[in-house]
């Protein structure tokens, strides 16, 4: 019977310890998410970069009930306008990738009906200057990668369209994007 009572209390503590250190971690990973869903405004800030997003003028990175169209017609499309600000006291290199928004996707039902990147064009227009124009398949999703000084930003200016070649077969699906910001102190190369 004392047998019986250590092992069951042995097997009690036991649970308890995994318990705990199951809700810390999970905790943990909370603390680390963060998910700007329904905001008109976003501000994310990391480390020393701060990515700055308004999406008062557009509904963020979509492209749904929508036909294929020429570049002309596409970079004439009403941007998705946001800013990348270094904040801190030394430079950094980033990159900055449109990636699809699983979440958009389970939201909108719509998990099967993902238009494919060879059929997803974009243009970015960075600071003004010329647009950059690329299949999303072809790009794999990178819009930029440069070093940015010291208390330096860039405004970017993103469109999106279904791309001209496209043929019926596109019809009903969608495309939820959303921006991936990878950061490295100055001299680092590595990202994912």
């Amino acid at each position: 019977m004392n047998k019986e009572t250590n092992k069951e209390r042995k097997i009690g503590l036991i649970l308890s310890v995994v318990t705990v250190l199951v809700a810390a971690l999970a905790v943990s990973l909370a603390i680390f998410v963060f998910q700007g869903a329904g905001a008109r405004a976003n501000t994310i800030t990391t480390g020393t970069l701060v990515l700055e997003m308004d999406e008062s003028t557009t509904e963020g990175i979509t492209i749904q009930n929508a036909f294929p169209v020429s570049d002309i017609e596409g970079q004439a499309f009403a941007p998705y306008t946001f800013t990348i600000r270094n904040t801190g006291t030394i430079p950094v290199t980033y990159q900055l990738k449109l990636i699809d928004d699983e979440q958009a996707y389970i939201d909108f039902g719509s998990l099967n009906r993902r238009l494919p990147h060879a059929n997803i064009r974009h243009s970015i227009t960075v600071d003004g200057g010329s647009p950059i124009t690329s299949t999303l398949s072809t790009s794999s999703g990178i819009l930029d990668t440069r070093n940015l000084a010291a208390g330096e930003e860039v405004v970017y200016n993103l469109r999106v369209w279904i791309a001209l070649a496209s043929t019926n077969e596109i019809m009903g699906q969608r495309f939820h994007g959303m921006l991936e910001l990878s950061a490295v102190q100055q001299g680092d190369t590595y990202f994912d």
